[in-house]
């Protein structure tokens, strides 16, 4: 990293340019020097340097004039200040104000330091540059992204003032629902800047971190938050599709239906599969339960659909077992059930049990590569398990297997 970097010195005194040249350049830095103020700056306009090192108390042009100017020039620059102690008050007072990154007072005492002061210097004028090139690229895209959307609201203005001139009615009905599907498109689309944005800068910023001279231990840090990072915007542009699935509307439709028909077409594909695997796959339905019931047949064929390949993936020897069975039946043609899935396969763990209905999670975060899957099956199927009138919940021992159950309300025909 340092074997590039340029060093300018500016200072009156010959012999210090001298002495500060060779142990700067046995360094592996590349060093140019200056006798006075105005001398230094004409240096630094004719070449690119990373660092200046000036001493305070020249004649014609003082140091504190001198990063002044060269402040003025380039504002990344880092400059560190050399003072005899009777100027050090001097030094202190360009250093509060911003102007120099340090100083050293004339003779230096321990030159490890200030070599590592030169290099601590350099690396903060670098990422100043990097940082502000990031920036530069954000704003780019983010304006890129603003004439995209005003091209397309454009767009649509276009399209609503051609679609006036139909029919009243159907003009309302079609400018209702472009201003809600507007509504929403442009509020994912803003949800989706302010949070993408920031997250492909902490990306970005340390991949620029990363690309300086860092210890093991830093390397290791940077290198977790930039894979944290990348993992985070996953999920944050996974949420905004399940967002969308979300704002659909649901309704339940009720249909007269057999369980035990809707149940074999469910297990039917399984049983192939539960066989190639050497697992057995039983059925049981309690005979008290009505022939006919009344419900949303679609919404029962998706959540045991979702449980019985659930428990066919997580099983690689053994059982598994379907059952319906009977909680309550009352006089106005109404029944409770219960159904209960349950497998021999790698279980659950304990301080897991009460996440894995949550959105976006899985017992183990080690399944999604083992098995695949998003984590959001178990969410869906307690949400439409409550909308057919029932709760989900599961029983689970690690190693041994889970017992995924249900209930369910339907009406009957006698």
């Amino acid at each position: 990293m340092d074997n590039q970097a340029k060093i300018l010195i500016i200072d009156d005194e010959k012999d210090i340019l001298v002495i500060f040249k060779e142990m700067l350049e046995l360094q592996g830095f590349h060093v140019q020097t200056a006798n006075n103020g105005k001398h230094g700056i004409e240096v630094f306009k004719s070449h690119e340097f990373d660092l200046v090192i000036t001493d305070i108390r020249m004649p014609e042009m003082d140091g504190l004039e001198v990063i002044k100017c060269l402040k003025e020039l380039d504002r990344y620059l880092e400059i560190i200040v050399l003072t005899g102690y009777a100027s050090v008050d001097i030094a202190i007072e360009a250093l509060k104000a911003g102007r120099a990154f340090d100083f050293f007072s004339k003779p230096v005492d321990n030159y490890d330091v200030f070599f590592n002061t030169i290099r601590q210097a350099i690396e903060k004028r670098k990422l100043k540059i990097g940082n502000n090139l990031l920036l530069k690229e954000v704003i780019k895209h983010r304006d890129h992204l603003e004439e995209m959307v005003s091209l397309r609201t454009a767009e649509l203005e276009q399209e609503i003032s051609e679609r006036k001139k139909a029919e009243l009615e159907l003009r309302k009905a079609k400018e209702k629902a472009e201003t809600a599907n507007l509504a929403k498109s442009q509020f994912i689309a803003r949800i989706s800047h302010e949070l993408r944005t920031p997250m492909n800068a902490i990306i970005g910023l340390a991949h620029l971190t990363l690309e300086t001279c860092l210890d093991d231990n830093q390397n290791e840090y940077v290198s977790s938050i930039q894979a944290a990072a990348r993992k985070l915007l996953f999920i944050i542009n996974e949420i905004l599709d399940f967002s969308e699935l979300e704002n659909h509307k649901t309704i339940i439709e009720n249909q007269d239906f057999k369980l035990s028909h809707v149940l074999d077409n469910i297990l039917e594909p399984y049983k192939i599969q539960a066989k190639e695997k050497g697992i057995d796959m039983n059925l049981t339905i309690d005979k008290s339960i009505p022939e006919i019931l009344i419900g949303d047949k679609i919404k029962l064929q998706r959540i045991l659909t979702n449980l019985t390949d659930n428990a066919l993936k997580f099983t690689s020897k053994g059982k598994i077992i379907i059952k319906a069975e009977l909680i309550k039946k009352n006089s106005e043609n109404k029944v409770e059930l219960i159904f209960s899935i349950i497998d021999t396969g790698i279980g659950i763990k304990e301080e897991k049990i009460c996440e894995i209905f949550e959105p976006f999670t899985q017992a183990d975060g080690s399944l999604s590569r083992s098995y695949g899957g998003t984590g959001l099956g178990l969410c869906i199927c307690r949400q439409m398990t409550e909308m057919i009138g029932g709760r989900l919940w599961v029983d689970s021992l690690e190693g041994h297997g889970s017992n995924f159950m249900f209930t369910a309300k339907f009406g009957y025909l006698p």
